[in-house]
């Protein structure tokens, strides 16, 4: 049975509209308020934790319900003050950081498909 699922950042039009119109910090908030429902989970990837876009995000899904979860590697930040639920990383290397993301939607998905099988 299919999921719905979709990058809010894979939309090149979308996201030059957007920050044209209105600007950069709103690219993903303006998606989530026109794509995201009650019940829905977004998942939120930030080095720092301070990303405004993805501060504007997560307030949006906030006002709609949606379930956050947030990837970073600071646990003393603006998204995670505002996460359903926050992994952090521990060191300060963002490219480490970043791999450690790839990994975990990795297992995220897997973990679905199991579920779904």
């Amino acid at each position: 049975k299919p999921l719905a699922a979709l990058s809010l950042c894979s939309d090149n039009s979308i996201i030059t509209a957007i920050s044209n119109d209105f600007a950069y910090e709103h690219i993903f908030e303006r998606q989530v308020e026109a794509l995201g429902k009650e019940n829905d989970i977004l998942i939120g990837l930030s080095t720092s934790g301070n990303s405004t876009d993805i501060v504007n995000a997560f307030r949006a899904a906030k006002r709609k319900k949606i379930t956050t979860i947030l990837f970073s590697g600071e646990r003393e930040c603006l998204i995670g003050k505002l996460a359903d639920v926050g992994v952090y990383f521990k060191t300060h290397d963002t490219q480490l950081i970043q791999e450690i993301y790839m990994i975990c939607i990795h297992n995220i998905c897997e973990a679905i498909e199991q579920i779904y099988d």
